[in-house]
């Protein structure tokens, strides 16, 4: 959930995932899912389809190509993907009043600060988008999550904070409620005459 343009913050021992097709075929197979009829489009063992929609705003080309790529590289195991750019504010409206979306590729702010990001992590975020509006968490590790954002926006010690924040980043890629598809790459520029400064 942080890009090592974070600096400090940035936990590099995070669960990592490989791209393995492969892999992924035999962990849908080992789950019960085959292509039964033959067409190209694993089912389950009711004969559901494996499918879903999938929304990102029309007006960003970077997202529209991600999700293109996703689509291919999902049908190349299975997976149906309906994807349908849309118009911003109606990408919005579906994430934070209708959820009314199955998958989205979106673009959440974020920076050096891991506190910034409280809004999705925190179970009663507004941003808290794998189940909105929770009155409590619903799992033990969002839980967890909860109790580091909590007590590391009180911690002045920055090793301390930093302790915390690793411990999020290491819970956020085990449970991988969102996936990261692209890391930005920051460029900062400070004049030599200033000092005392860390990124």
């Amino acid at each position: 959930p942080l890009s090592p343009s974070a600096g400090y913050f940035y936990n590099p021992d995070v669960k990592k995932y490989d791209y393995n097709p492969e892999k992924a075929k035999q962990m849908l197979k080992e789950l019960g899912f085959s292509d039964t009829d033959k067409d190209g489009v694993l089912e389950d063992s009711k004969g559901v389809k494996v499918e879903f929609n999938l929304f990102t705003n029309a007006e960003s080309t970077d997202r529209v190509k991600i999700a293109e790529i996703i689509k291919k590289d999902l049908a190349g195991i299975g997976i149906k993907v309906h994807f349908l750019p849309l118009e911003f504010n109606n990408l919005v409206s579906k994430l934070t009043s209708t959820y009314d979306w199955e998958a989205m590729i979106m673009g959440f702010t974020g920076g050096i600060e891991p506190h910034f990001a409280s809004n999705i992590w925190l179970s009663s975020g507004h941003l808290h988008v794998w189940y909105p509006k929770e009155k409590e968490p619903s799992t033990g590790w969002e839980k967890e999550i909860d109790g580091i954002f909590t007590k590391a926006v009180q911690v002045l010690n920055r090793p301390q904070r930093k302790k915390l924040y690793d411990e999020w980043q290491e819970i956020a890629s085990d449970e991988a409620p969102l996936i990261y598809t692209v890391l930005s790459e920051n460029m900062f520029a400070i004049r030599s005459r200033f000092g005392n400064l860390e990124i």
